[in-house]
């Protein structure tokens, strides 16, 4: 009798296991954000996005991983991100393409309810010439990460002061002859 309870209590432990294992289910790291703001006589561009996954597509960044989080990085760092991003990312409007300057790149440590704790880079970009209400319409081209990691998704916000971001796109990786594709961004409503 105790032997045939063993193997009962053992079968539900089995599927018990198999019933926790089927509902737990992997969730990839948050995607790319980037958020446009105007500041003065400069477009303001911040972008946030997870350090392991930047790491996936651009293995020589990998050095980042042994920096602390909250503080800005070193300037070698930030010329290899530069470098990296000014690869990935492109903005110009009909006529012009507008040139954009690094001005802070930090790690920080983010959480997100899936997938728990990860450091995330943020990078503060300007244009230092463009004012948005003249620029719009706006063409971005950027495959940072998703060049590599094809599930990672870019999501576009536009911050106005004192209002919450509102959404100008949400893309993932997609190639026009080759090339990524580019993305659109139109007047924000206000």
């Amino acid at each position: 009798m105790s032997h045939r309870l063993l193997r009962r209590v053992s079968g539900l432990a089995v599927c018990l296991q198999l019933l926790i294992v089927a509902t737990v289910s992997a969730h990839a790291l948050p995607g790319s954000v980037l958020t446009f703001s105007q500041e003065h006589d400069s477009l303001l561009l911040s972008m946030n996005m997870p350090l392991e996954d930047l790491i996936v597509a651009s293995p020589g960044l990998e050095a980042l991983q042994d920096i602390p989080a909250d503080i800005d990085l070193p300037d070698a760092d930030r010329v290899s991100l530069e470098n990296y991003f000014l690869q990935h990312l492109d903005l110009r409007s009909a006529e012009t393409t507008y040139p954009l300057s690094l001005l802070s790149a930090t790690l920080r440590t983010a959480q997100n309810e899936h997938v728990g704790d990860y450091t995330e880079l943020a990078l503060s970009w300007s244009t230092h010439t463009l004012v948005a209400a003249q620029a719009f319409p706006l063409t971005l081209t950027y495959d940072a990460v998703m060049h590599e990691v094809r599930n990672h998704r870019a999501t576009v916000l536009w911050q106005s002061p004192g209002r919450q971001p509102s959404m100008l796109a949400n893309f993932g990786f997609k190639t026009t002859v080759g090339n990524q594709q580019t993305v659109l961004l139109t007047q924000p409503r206000e």
